[in-house]
């Protein structure tokens, strides 16, 4: 009777609409509070509403489980009311809330490093760059926000890779990949930048 959710729930209609961003509680109820399926029963069929509600805790498990916790807790909610649905942005705002820029400071005459990597169109977003298990290659995981397919671009800043590969999770070696790839909607693509 509940949703889990990747960092953020979005509520639209075709002009205006709402995205809640959550760090910490990803578990959602739409509607009312129906997480006890002894007095609600299991949801079938979920009716539209504007009403979310954050799974935050509970104590109904009917076994050996603490009733209770103690201390200070933290839960972080952001929201960002805008015009019509945009996944691409509701992804970013979420992505962006979860795991925040973190800045360091620089010397005040240094040089700004190059970016290391461009992706576009703004409905693929890259969700990891770093570098390979091999020591030899860059590791980039690209996801098409989008409920349409597209065809991402890759522009890679300073040291241009000597090949591209499609890849997995295991960072292997797959097909060649140049020029845009091809992404069916909502699909993630991992590609291996061997330097």
């Amino acid at each position: 009777n509940y949703f889990t959710v990747q960092r953020w729930v979005d509520v639209s209609n075709d002009g205006l609409g709402v995205t809640w961003a959550m760090a910490d509680t990803p578990l959602v109820q739409v509607g009312a509070i129906t997480n006890d399926p002894t007095a609600y029963g299991w949801i079938e069929k979920l009716e539209p509403s504007t009403t979310l509600l954050a799974y935050v805790m509970n104590n109904y498990w009917e076994t050996n489980y603490k009733a209770s916790q103690d201390g200070p807790t933290l839960f972080r909610y952001a929201l960002r009311p805008h015009g019509g649905y945009d996944p691409a942005a509701a992804q970013q705002f979420g992505s962006d809330f979860s795991q925040p820029l973190i800045a360091v400071p620089a010397a005040k005459n240094a040089k700004a490093p190059k970016t290391r990597v461009r992706v576009s169109p703004d409905t693929v977003i890259a969700t990891v760059l770093k570098p390979g298990d091999d020591g030899e290659s860059d590791i980039l995981r690209l996801f098409n926000s989008s409920d349409q397919p597209c065809d991402a671009v890759v522009e890679w800043g300073g040291d241009r890779p000597k090949r591209v590969e499609l890849s997995g999770l295991a960072e292997n070696a797959g097909e060649a990949v140049q020029g845009a790839l091809r992404l069916a909607p909502y699909e993630m693509a991992t590609l291996r930048a061997v330097r």
